[in-house]
């Protein structure tokens, strides 16, 4: 049987488990790619001919000045590791870890408030309907008593002022039917409110698992909220380590490489 509070206890335990991942993935090394390619016209490289003449009637090869462009590609990669960050990291995965704990301890607590609200609800319910059996049953005696009266009196063996005592108290019997019925009704609506559906559109026995609650292994919201308070105390204790440990210097270790087709000094990767 789920619920909406349920619901968003669990979305908020996934949250701040993806917080952690977070925090946890400060700590890895950072890889980072760059790439890019460019589509030129070819261009020759500058040649300069030397005006020499060999003996033998031959001339020296021209000298070529840089190299031919035409596409252009590079790719570089970096790669940076945190080495010191004064425990900001450190302390922030902490926080992390303990708001986590808080919210899984919140959900506990909405469970078990949750469970105890449908137990209470049920029960309430259960109470209602005995009593308005009860109130049945004495509405009918008391019908029953007066219609034994009403004969008695015909036959001289009653009295009109017994008769009217009988009616009298089967009236307050049909009173506190009535009244009987109306608490049953809003205890039924109680409980459909807190389910989100009537009773009978329920799949699960509900009756069943409001038993069950005394064994099974719910925690008791008391004991979930102290774990909550202690959980944020935590959280917030690690969340001012962090902040400190930002005020000192950081030092990361970084390396990279990079590779040109042509020589990237005609188109550095970075300007």
């Amino acid at each position: 049987l789920e619920h909406p509070a349920a619901t968003a206890a669990d979305l908020r335990v996934d949250a701040a488990r993806a917080q952690l991942h977070a925090a946890t993935g400060q700590l890895f090394p950072r890889a980072e790619f760059q790439a890019r390619a460019t589509r030129m016209s070819y261009v020759e490289p500058a040649l300069i001919e030397m005006p020499l003449e060999f003996p033998d009637g031959s001339s020296p090869d021209p000298i070529e000045l840089g190299e031919a462009i035409e596409d252009h590609l590079a790719l570089g990669v970096t790669v940076t590791q945190p080495v010191f960050a004064g425990g900001a990291l450190f302390h922030r995965r902490k926080a992390a870890l303990a708001g986590m704990g808080a919210e899984e301890a919140r959900e506990d607590a909405t469970r078990a408030d949750l469970w105890l609200g449908l137990v209470r609800a049920w029960y309430g319910l259960a109470v209602a309907d005995q009593v308005v059996d009860i109130q049945l049953q004495i509405v009918d005696v008391a019908g029953a008593r007066e219609t034994t009266l009403q004969r008695l009196v015909v036959e001289g063996r009653a009295t009109e002022l017994d008769l009217r005592m009988v009616a009298v108290k089967r009236a307050e019997a049909e009173q506190r039917l009535a009244e009987a019925q109306a608490a049953a009704s809003i205890a039924s609506q109680a409980l459909d409110a807190l389910i989100g559906e009537t009773l009978e559109q329920v799949d699960v026995d509900v009756v069943d698992e409001a038993r069950a609650l005394a064994d099974s292994s719910v925690p008791l919201g008391h004991s979930a909220v102290v774990r909550e308070a202690e959980a944020r105390t935590l959280a917030a204790t690690a969340q001012g380590h962090a902040v400190a440990g930002s005020l000192f210097p950081s030092v990361a270790l970084r390396v990279g490489a990079q590779y040109a087709n042509p020589n990237s000094r005609y188109f550095p990767l970075e300007q």
